[in-house]
């Protein structure tokens, strides 16, 4: 098994996948890079900020109306790991049926494209530009932090089971308040 991490892959050094696999045909290489081998970016260094930034995520991170804001973890550098992982475990059982070694490459902007889910879809599909939505949810409603005397709580009413409990459990099953948060009353 070889991983690398370089924005360039094995090639930088005047290593390959053909040179690896002809010492052993077994062999499963898996080459991370922030932008991939092929496009205009493809030489461009990948720290996990830029790629946050570049893939859309800043964009979507943070209150309505605030500037751009990184996701509180390292997602990218995460994201192209665990998708590597994956590529990984799918060649060792591709290798066990053909006893041959594959070459994975994962590009951390990919991964986190995919990671935009339905925001990425909007955006692909209508042309909506995503915005920053907070705590809440652009199609759940109320989702997201509310502010209380002593901290804050997170609302998450997705099914109308959790809609019901939530009126029952502040006993204010008729509250206007509430009736603007979700289009049909508790009842």
């Amino acid at each position: 098994m070889v991983v690398d991490n370089f924005a360039r892959g094995l090639e930088r050094l005047e290593i390959d996948y053909a040179k690896l696999s002809a010492l052993n045909p077994r062999l499963i290489q898996c080459s991370v890079t922030g932008f991939g081998s092929n496009g205009e970016y493809r030489n461009y260094p990948a720290l996990d900020l830029v790629v946050q930034a570049i893939s859309g995520h800043m964009a979507v991170t943070g209150e309505p109306g605030r500037p751009p804001v990184r996701v509180g973890i390292p997602l990218g550098d995460l994201s192209g790991a665990i998708f590597a992982c994956k590529g990984i475990l799918a060649a060792l059982y591709d290798r066990e049926r053909t006893g041959r070694g594959l070459r994975i490459e994962i590009s951390m902007f990919d991964t986190m494209l995919h990671l935009l889910t339905y925001i990425g879809t909007m955006w692909l599909t209508n042309g909506e530009l995503p915005q920053p939505p907070g705590s809440s949810h652009d199609y759940m409603v109320p989702w997201q932090a509310f502010a209380t005397q002593d901290g804050y709580i997170v609302v998450a009413t997705r099914e109308e089971i959790f809609w019901r409990n939530l009126c029952e459990a502040i006993g204010e099953p008729r509250s206007p308040a509430i009736r603007v948060l979700r289009p049909t009353p508790c009842g």
